[in-house]
């Protein structure tokens, strides 16, 4: 059995040593190329490699690649995080302000007192400020448990993050210590939250994973986890295509 294209191959560049006419290196009882992408070790594939193929050999990891009929550049994302940290930094300001160990804040008069003054016969709002205070702590606190079950599920449901992988180990316990450091750590802690949640926007935006990581990657040294040369060429043929 002898297999040809009718044109040349479009990744022909990585096989000098073949003609560049031939299906799967001329040997397609021994190779596979499923996506006519390149060439795949017939007898290796496993379920999972259909829809996530390894970096093996001369195998291109297709990590990254999606194929969608709208031809607009996906950098949708789930704002959801970063609106619970507003709130979260929010509930942490007004309990901070509502009462504290040199202050509170009457809602009466609208101004804030020492902790020496408990008010008088005009002003006795000390006790709701207090309880405000402490009702917005707990607001943070369920916020932060909250975060803390959708890492845990997540994690456990192998739930595809914003990078199009699953979460690993490292990266659950990465997010879980930042969740801590955000939920008890007062508002410098929801500030924290915050630039944690605008950092993952930037991290999840293709365009900043296709042309500003990749450099960044190079310029500290670091080996590419994704959008390697190979991966970037099989893109472009996948848009050429639609």
């Amino acid at each position: 059995m002898v297999g040809r294209w009718n044109a040349i191959d479009r990744l022909s560049e990585y096989h000098f040593d073949t003609n560049p006419y031939c299906y799967v290196i001329n040997n397609p009882l021994l190779y596979i190329d499923p996506f006519v992408l390149d060439t795949l070790k017939a007898n290796e594939i496993k379920p999972k490699d259909w829809h996530n193929f390894k970096a093996k050999e001369d195998v291109i990891a297709l990590n990254e690649v999606s194929i969608s009929s709208n031809s607009s550049n996906s950098n949708s994302s789930d704002n959801s995080g970063l609106y619970l940290a507003y709130v979260a930094l929010g509930a942490n300001r007004i309990e901070e302000k509502m009462f504290n160990k040199n202050s509170w804040y009457s809602l009466r008069s609208m101004r804030s007192y020492s902790q020496k003054f408990h008010g008088n016969q005009y002003e006795w709002t000390k006790g709701i400020s207090k309880n405000v205070s402490k009702t917005m702590k707990w607001a943070g606190r369920g916020i932060g448990a909250y975060n803390f079950y959708n890492i845990n599920d997540a994690y456990v449901n192998q739930t595809l993050q914003y990078n199009g992988t699953p979460m690993s180990t490292e990266s659950m316990m990465i997010e879980q210590s930042s969740n801590l450091f955000s939920t008890f750590r007062g508002v410098a802690g929801a500030g924290w939250g915050i630039g944690w949640e605008i950092g993952r926007g930037i991290g999840g935006n293709a365009d900043y994973r296709r042309n500003v990581r990749p450099v960044l990657q190079d310029f500290l040294g670091i080996e590419r986890d994704e959008y390697n040369q190979r991966d970037l060429r099989m893109q472009e043929i996948i848009n050429n295509i639609k």
